[in-house]
């Protein structure tokens, strides 16, 4: 990724972020998963991850958790006891 679109990136959910809560927010963690419908230079699928530069993996673990959870409550409906 370039370092233009990132920083285009980074701002746009920055200011969603800020749009939602009303203030002011500081992004500190995002995590970007794509699959695109191309090949690379080997021919191959490729998978994108990508992240905030020096991100904490516990943050990126719990974001991870956190859609992994609201997808599955999205998919599955919320889980009885």
């Amino acid at each position: 990724m370039s370092d233009a679109t990132k920083d285009a990136l980074e701002s746009a959910l920055a200011a969603h972020m800020a749009d939602e809560a009303d203030g002011p927010v500081m992004l500190t963690g995002y995590i970007l998963q794509a699959c695109g419908q191309g090949m690379n230079e080997d021919g191959k699928w490729a998978t994108i991850y990508t992240g905030l530069e020096d991100m904490s993996m516990i943050v990126a673990q719990g974001l991870l958790a956190y859609v992994n959870e609201n997808v599955n409550r999205l998919s599955f409906g919320e889980w009885d006891d």
